[in-house]
């Protein structure tokens, strides 16, 4: 699991950690082999945004480490799982594509303010008034719990060895960009201590902005915490993804690890997300 996922570092950060820590394990999971530890397992936390980026139906069994990226942390992902499938036939090996993980469906609980809880963070503090994203793109979030039952039950498999599986929502599960937005609205509207702050974002493409912004807001905007988030973030906002979830998501479901409701897990991960960030920007006394 471990992996730097700073998307913003060099491409020798990114290997140094990421492909050579690979190397790694492979080279520890060979020692182990000679040591003869017949329940021995490799599962692989890689990324569902090996795809780069690619475009229509993302298949499971498809990778291209040459292909193009958005960052250095999709590529070295992707190389990554090179060095997996080129030792497949020594080692039992099982790879994982998580999504962009969220907090937990049932409890709500977030242990790690990344990625989306960004944003959120953002809305707490009052300083998200533009969001450059496609509004009806669905970006494809899933829960943490569903991904850790579901590593588990996989590894446990025998037939899952050389298999890659994405543990993500899938776009029809996948809430639209708009729909988000309105969702985190609505729960700030509810609590009386953050109700005075809410204010409706301007979602808009990065082709709107020069169109839709005055000239004081399109500097404000440059400046901006959300215009450093973006950096990252944007080509997850900018457009959807259509990973092909169909088999694993049904193989799941058959031993109990069933999807939950989308729009339910992002309004329990973002409630409590709101409620601890409020807490954290509350002045000091």
């Amino acid at each position: 699991m471990a992996a730097s996922v700073d998307f913003l570092s060099s491409l020798d950060e990114a290997r140094a950690l990421n492909v050579t820590g690979t190397r790694n394990v492979i080279d520890f999971a060979r020692a182990c082999l000679k040591r003869d530890a017949p329940d021995f397992r490799v599962c692989h936390v890689s990324t569902a945004y090996v795809c780069g980026k690619g475009r229509g139906l993302l298949r499971e069994d498809a990778l291209d480490p040459n292909a193009e990226f958005w960052n250095h942390y999709e590529r070295t992902k992707a190389e990554s799982e090179k060095l997996l499938r080129d030792s497949v036939s020594e080692l039992p090996i099982t790879i994982v594509r998580p999504s962009q993980i969220i907090g937990d469906a049932q409890s709500g609980e977030v242990h790690k303010y990344f990625g989306f809880y960004e944003f959120v963070g953002l809305a707490v503090r009052g300083r998200s008034n533009v969001l450059v994203a496609d509004r009806e793109a669905r970006p494809d979030m899933i829960p943490v719990d569903y991904v850790a039952r579901g590593m588990l039950h996989l590894m446990q498999r025998p037939d899952a060895v050389g298999r890659t599986y994405h543990l993500a929502a899938g776009l029809q599960a996948s809430l639209p960009v708009a729909s988000v937005v309105d969702l985190v609205l609505e729960l700030m509207s509810d609590m009386p201590e953050l109700k005075a702050r809410v204010g409706l974002p301007r979602v808009l493409r990065a082709d709107e902005l020069d169109a839709q912004l005055s000239p004081a807001e399109r500097k404000a905007f440059e400046f901006s915490p959300q215009k450093l988030l973006l950096r990252s973030y944007a080509p997850y906002l900018d457009y959807e993804r259509d990973f092909d979830v169909a088999a694993t998501q049904s193989l799941l479901a058959a031993a109990g690890v069933a999807l939950p409701d989308m729009a339910e897990t992002i309004r329990r991960t973002t409630r409590y997300a709101l409620a601890q960030r409020h807490r954290q920007a509350l002045p000091a006394g």
